[in-house]
């Protein structure tokens, strides 16, 4: 099993936490810590960040894809972090912040999932938070979040299934 695929088995793994401690963080501990984001949203690609975060591998992504169990325990993650937007939006709505890079993340991981009907949901749940602050241009980061959501970008992902969430 990859360590990825331990992680969120809620086994230990190569990550410094469980999963089940992530999911209990503070917001304040959210904010700060930065080495728990490529876990609780695993990505295809290194990260630029992280040199030691996990990679997804075909078959990491082809068992996230089977299994419900994976995929509940990412959208504990996803809520996790969708409550901290939510309550810390003074603080990251502004014109730029690391946590626009996050959200890009986890729309990413989102459909690397195959899980596309909850990347097009966080991205609306975000633009409704930001619409909060008319004022700030949050252009070049919506820019990214909606590529992130643009399902021609995972076309090597896709398979005959339908989407099991």
């Amino acid at each position: 099993m990859s360590s990825i695929l331990d992680f969120y088995s809620g086994k230990a793994s190569e990550c410094r936490f469980l999963i089940s401690d992530v999911w209990s963080f503070s917001f304040q501990r959210l904010e700060e810590v930065h080495d728990y984001i490529q876990w609780i949203f695993p990505l295809d690609e290194p990260s630029a960040h992280n040199l030691s975060a996990p990679v997804l591998t075909k078959e990491d992504i082809e068992t996230f894809r089977a299994e419900p169990v994976l995929r509940w325990r990412l959208m504990a993650s996803v809520h996790t972090y969708m409550r901290f937007l939510h309550f810390t939006a003074t603080q990251w709505v502004t014109g730029f912040d690391h946590n626009h890079l996050r959200i890009t993340r986890m729309l990413k991981c989102l459909m690397l999932m195959g899980m596309e009907v909850e990347a097009q949901a966080r991205f609306n749940e975000v633009m409704l938070i930001t619409q909060i602050f008319p004022k700030v241009n949050l252009s070049t980061s919506i820019g990214y979040w909606r590529d992130a959501i643009n399902p021609d970008n995972y076309t090597k992902y896709k398979t005959d299934t339908k989407e099991n969430v």
